[in-house]
């Protein structure tokens, strides 16, 4: 027969939020208790397993470590980062007890695990906050951008190339750069992205691994026989890609502009701001964002016109707006994923 300590953990994995309420009523209850198995509190489940419920009620008891690790070293929120349980990371942001660059075991991040799953909207509201080390180093020394290039998170990678916090240069300990691993692993889409950027690229940095630089890389893997921990998939897909990628960034190296104006025109490249323009169009047409007394005459224009009209115009509005040298609306700081966008136009209060 279960215990109520077990009774607790489990309602808390189930969402059961009366049984939580009842069972933490108890003050001979440990809310603290954890499975034998990886340590893990009934707080730490119900944010692994998205329960918000739970997780707002536990969040009132002071009895609850909002910050306490499972064996692995993960918390509560690293948690939640990696199952992408955005509502829960959401409502975790809001409490200021929260630990948002408390490490693993292995060092790595909540942020790291966000973006090393592609989980696009939390990555968004942690680049949003400031307290999140937007270039922590797991004990390999990869960061959260090297992680997303390797496991080819094409979005994620999209939306860091858009923060200029991030260092798109910074190698593992073996010296691989994220544009070395990206050759190595025929990541096409995320070479593209990088030498698309506009960032200053560190294209002839040679990796320890085997003394060679990106380009070098994609070459010698272009022609290597099929591995063993190879999947047919990915190896049709490094045959495929590699050889691309090796021409592209030889053809960067030679010339850089010329090279980021074709890539300018690929669909991934050129709607890379279409997830956070949609939010945007959202945020306008819902009339989150409104005009205030202050807001300049051609801001309140901006903001009628934009939510009466059809999806596709307004995107191509919003376009003009964050390509415009004019401010058109005033900043709102506070809002996940919309900070780092408004350059050089602002958000409405």
């Amino acid at each position: 027969m279960s215990t109520k300590e077990e009774q607790l953990w489990q309602a808390a994995t189930d969402g059961d939020l009366e049984l939580v309420r009842k069972l933490s009523e108890d003050p001979a209850v440990n809310v603290e208790w954890t499975d034998e198995t990886a340590t893990r509190t009934p707080f730490y489940r119900a944010c692994f397993f998205g329960r918000l419920e739970v997780v707002e009620f536990l969040l009132g008891d002071p009895r609850v470590n909002v910050n306490c690790k499972q064996k692995e070293g993960a918390t509560p929120i690293c948690g939640a980062c990696s199952e992408g349980r955005t509502e829960v990371v959401a409502r975790l942001l809001m409490d200021p007890r929260i630990d948002v660059n408390e490490p693993t075991i292995g060092k790595t991040s909540g942020f790291y695990w966000a973006c090393t799953m592609g989980r696009v909207g939390i990555v968004a509201m942690l680049l949003a906050d400031s307290r999140v080390e937007v270039n922590g180093r797991a004990d390999d020394g990869a960061t959260p951008f090297f992680s997303a290039c390797e496991d080819g998170r094409t979005a994620v990678v999209s939306l860091l190339l858009k923060d200029p916090r991030i260092d798109v240069n910074l190698a593992k300990s073996s010296n691989s750069s994220p544009l070395w691993v990206v050759s190595q692993n025929g990541n096409l889409p995320e070479a593209q992205l990088i030498l698309a950027s506009g960032r200053e690229i560190e294209v002839g940095k040679i990796s320890n691994f085997d003394q060679t630089t990106a380009l070098q890389r994609a070459r010698a893997v272009a022609t290597r026989a099929k591995l063993k921990s190879e999947t047919e998939e990915i190896f049709k897909r490094r045959q495929h890609a590699c050889p691309l990628i090796a021409d592209l960034i030889t053809r960067f190296e030679e010339d850089p502009a010329a090279v980021r104006a074709q890539l300018a025109y690929l669909p991934h490249v050129r709607d890379s701001f279409i997830g956070p323009l949609f939010a945007l169009v959202v945020f306008v047409a819902d009339n989150y964002a409104r005009a205030r007394p202050e807001t300049p005459q051609h801001a309140t224009r901006f903001f009628g016109v934009c939510s009466q009209l059809p999806l596709e115009l307004q995107m191509v509005l919003c376009n003009r707006v964050f390509a415009s040298p004019k401010d058109l609306v005033l900043a709102r700081d506070s809002e996940p994923g919309f900070r780092w966008l408004a350059t050089p136009s602002t958000w409405l209060s």
